[in-house]
């Protein structure tokens, strides 16, 4: 069993700090979670702001800090059922880049910027999720900021920004191998999903 909070925001000076880092963001949602590290979330366009996160366990609103960012929340729990050959809906908000490394062996993740490669990196990872997309679109998002941070045994130190390249991408998928992508629901899909990335929202085709 799974659990889907929809958590809107205040439109204030603590809602407008908070959603403007998604470091911050992951730090509050991490202590609601108790620190579970399956979390997945996605921060919401429309107005007012809003962020749809599923997690494994229920959450306790009751540790959100800036509480008075909060306007209000909503959990249910659900079963990530799915059907092999089935076509959904789907939404995917995801960080598209490629793992390079350098003459040393250090790795680094470049942005993927051209549009047919952005689909060809959906299509990769659509693949290995057990499924095919029949219709899909590449919306860019720019360039997202969360600051790095560390920790010490007494205090937190920022040690500049993590910038993330982010696509939102819309469409119609089938389902090839229901397993694969059932885990592909409860895990996400691509790098980053700590910071609002990978979380495949899908909808059947009524």
């Amino acid at each position: 069993m799974l659990f889907l909070s929809r958590i809107e925001f205040r439109q204030n000076d603590a809602a407008r700090f908070l959603l403007d880092d998604r470091e911050r963001i992951h730090a509050a949602l991490a202590a609601v979670f108790d620190g579970d590290p399956r979390i997945l979330w996605v921060l919401e366009p429309r107005q007012p702001r809003s962020v749809i996160a599923q997690s494994h366990q229920l959450p306790d609103w009751t540790r959100f800090r800036p509480a008075h960012a909060l306007a209000s929340t909503e959990t249910k729990s659900f079963e990530p059922r799915v059907q092999k050959n089935v076509v959904y809906v789907f939404r995917l908000c995801a960080n598209v880049a490629r793992t390079t490394h350098d003459d040393t062996g250090h790795h680094k993740r470049r942005a993927i910027l051209d549009t047919t490669e952005q689909l060809a990196w959906l299509e990769r990872h659509l693949t290995a999720a057990g499924a095919e997309s029949m219709q899909r679109l590449a919306f860019p998002g720019g360039a997202q900021r969360a600051n790095k941070t560390r920790w010490t045994n007494t205090r937190r130190l920022h040690g500049g920004e993590r910038l993330h390249n982010v696509v939102i991408f819309s469409g119609t998928l089938r389902v090839i191998d229901a397993t694969r992508f059932g885990a592909a629901l409860e895990h996400g899909i691509g790098p980053a999903k700590a910071f609002g990335y990978g979380m495949l929202q899908i909808a059947p085709i009524i």
